[in-house]
């Protein structure tokens, strides 16, 4: 059997949309149906458990170690397991990670992937214009160039209309793949939510001009670039 390959078609500031070929048993199971799965981990400060998939796991941060003594006066030390429940425990905030995925799968068997993190840590995009957008919230990505979104806005595109070929339906999902599942998402109204949370509209993306960009910097377009000639 071919080994599963993966070929990008926009890979960039975490937004991705590619094509798994040959895809493996595992991968056709979790992302090989017309699918949007919006996805929240995070962890817990102190004596915790991790959170991801809306489980647990224990780890060695969520035990202490407690000097006791028999009741013969001999000293042992006790390992005392921390419940997630604790009150010695709080959410991390800047662990929050919320990604949302749009899967579906062709006649070829090949199945076309489109996935954003709508949350990252304390920066959370908006679907509204004046809000952040995916490409902005996570630490230590660059700046996205115009031509970048236009090929983004094409990619985003070219994706709907070929997933609409094949269902117009699709299965909306939160947590890990063993949840409740409900078909009750029309492709259209996934498509809407997906571009206002990438564009702020489902018209797309509406660049600034350069006055707009002057402003948003914080000059002003009257006084910032004028010269005064003093007169000696």
């Amino acid at each position: 059997m071919n080994r599963e390959v993966i070929k990008y078609k926009f890979n960039r500031n975490h937004i991705k949309i590619y094509t798994v070929h040959n895809p493996e048993k595992w991968t056709i199971s979790q992302w090989g149906c017309p699918r949007y799965d919006i996805n929240t981990s995070y962890h817990r400060s102190n004596y915790v458990n991790d959170v991801w998939y809306n489980t647990t796991r224990k780890n060695k941060n969520n035990y202490i170690e407690e000097r006791c003594i028999s009741k013969l006066g001999f000293y042992y030390t006790k390992r005392t397991y921390i419940n997630n429940n604790s009150s010695n425990s709080k959410i991390d905030e800047s662990s929050y990670r919320t990604i949302n995925t749009i899967s579906f799968r062709d006649s070829s068997g090949d199945i076309h992937i489109f996935s954003f993190y709508s949350r990252y840590g304390e920066n959370s995009a908006s679907r509204t214009e004046d809000g952040l957008r995916p490409w902005e919230i996570c630490e230590k990505d660059n700046n996205m160039p115009d031509h970048m979104l236009t090929a983004l806005w094409k990619d985003a595109n070219d994706f709907f209309a070929e997933m609409e070929v094949y269902d117009k339906n699709v299965y909306f999902t939160t947590g890990y793949i063993g949840s409740s599942t409900k078909k009750d998402h029309d492709l259209y109204s996934v498509k809407k939510e997906v571009f206002e949370y990438l564009f702020g509209s489902i018209k797309g993306i509406r660049f600034q001009t350069d006055m707009e960009k002057i402003i948003s910097h914080g000059f002003d377009p009257k006084y910032s670039f004028r010269k005064d000639k003093e007169k000696k």
